[in-house]
């Protein structure tokens, strides 16, 4: 089963004010023309070109979805 991780762009509040967040989606092809997510994390950073960088990361290396809440935290901490 072929992994493939995305950035997801996120439009959220805080103390009511609008902000943008970003996360990560794991999705897969489901064999029947059909793409899944199989994983999501949202509201991980607010900075796109981190969150991007770590997206590029996990495709590169074939990250198993298995690993990808130890990846983020990892990320965050």
């Amino acid at each position: 089963m072929a992994v493939i991780y995305k950035v997801v762009k996120e439009f959220r509040t805080k103390d009511r004010l609008p902000r943008i967040s970003y996360g990560i989606a794991a999705l897969s092809d489901n064999g029947q023309g059909r793409i899944d997510i199989i994983k999501y994390i949202g509201d991980i950073c607010d900075r796109e070109e981190k969150i991007e960088n770590l997206v590029r990361l996990c495709n590169q290396s074939d990250l198993s979805p298995v690993h990808l809440y130890d990846v983020v935290e990892d990320f965050i901490s």
